[in-house]
């Protein structure tokens, strides 16, 4: 078994479709609606997300970032297990990271290895540290962040999700 981040590709097309269908399965409907447009072109949704990662077309109140998706190569086959977003610059309340695993692969050390992997991918755009952020009930990620080295640096209440969240630092020097 292998495991790497990748770039999104039209390559990817039937395996990152089944991640989506994981998500609709399970009632998942944050992802499900971050992901839906996959479903429907998938050719263009590979497009935005490499535009947003070269700073265009950025909605408005958003920063440039980049997408990974964590893969699993096992003999012939690849399944995507789940996404990263790494963003170029801090977002107050939202951090510099963004992860999620699709839910039939959740408690297999996943998490720990997107997020591994992840501030790898962020060393290169020489941060010294990255903030990341998770709602305050979500222990896995509480302990992946963790185990990582994210040390706590507050709890705040975000008024749009309406959650208690906590923010992590993580030195990545």
């Amino acid at each position: 078994m292998h495991l790497e981040l990748v770039k999104p590709t039209n390559d990817y097309k039937k395996e990152f479709q089944a991640l989506v269908w994981n998500y609709i399965s399970h009632r998942e409907t944050l992802y499900m609606n971050i992901y839906k447009d996959a479903l429907e072109d998938f050719e263009s949704y590979v497009t935005q997300l490499n535009n947003h990662a070269n700073n265009i077309d950025i909605p408005k109140g958003w920063v440039a970032y980049d997408t990974y998706w964590l893969i699993m190569k096992e003999n012939d086959e690849v399944i995507i297990l789940g996404n990263f977003r790494l963003r170029h610059e801090l977002v107050d309340g939202a951090g510099h990271i963004g992860y999620d695993i699709r839910p039939d692969r959740r408690g297999q050390g996943y998490g720990h290895k997107i997020l591994e992997l992840g501030l790898k991918k962020a060393m290169k755009f020489d941060f010294s540290e990255v903030i990341i952020t998770c709602d305050s009930i979500n222990e896995s990620s509480k302990r992946i962040i963790e185990r990582c080295n994210g040390k706590l640096s507050r709890t705040f209440y975000d008024g749009e999700s309406k959650e208690n969240r906590l923010e992590y630092l993580i030195r990545l020097l």
